[in-house]
């Protein structure tokens, strides 16, 4: 709140964030060694439900987990028909629960989560990212998603 205070008695926007976390951990794209990756082990052919919460103030997040598929089951806490996404885009203080199904081969995967741009204003182009560690899987470079730009998309009606 003392931000968003702040912000409005001097005009301008908040401050641009300096990190985005998962699970409380930067990832291994910011230089600061005080934070960690989050690296979350998992078996094969198991499902793990997830909870996916944008605590930003005002960002939306673009959130994917590379060669993996997530089924929404709940937003906001309510109970939604399931939904099969490969990228989920998550708005500020929303929560999203998916299952991950671990079906792919034995390996190690990026989630990554960063901001989509929607009011044109300055934003934190930075990238968040945690591991998803295959139980049993040989260590090995985690393979990263595509996500989608940052910027501003030109939608036609």
């Amino acid at each position: 709140m003392d931000i968003e205070n702040q912000a409005l008695a001097d005009g301008h926007g908040p401050n641009i964030s300096e990190t985005f976390t998962i699970n409380g951990q930067s990832g291994d794209l910011y230089n600061s060694s005080s934070f960690g990756t989050y690296k979350l082990k998992v078996v094969q052919g198991k499902t793990y439900l997830l909870r996916i919460i944008n605590v930003a103030l005002y960002s939306e997040l673009f959130f994917k987990i590379a060669n993996h598929t997530m089924t929404v089951v709940a937003v906001d806490a309510c109970y939604t028909n399931p939904m099969v996404l490969d990228l989920n885009v998550i708005a500020p203080g929303q929560t999203i629960d998916v299952l991950l199904t671990a079906d792919q081969p034995l390996a190690s995967y990026y989630m990554a989560a960063h901001c989509y741009d929607s009011l044109g204003i300055e934003f934190d182009k930075t990238t968040t990212r945690g591991i998803i560690m295959y139980e049993n899987a040989s260590s090995s470079i985690p393979q990263m998603p595509a996500l989608p730009s940052t910027t501003l998309l030109q939608l036609a009606f």
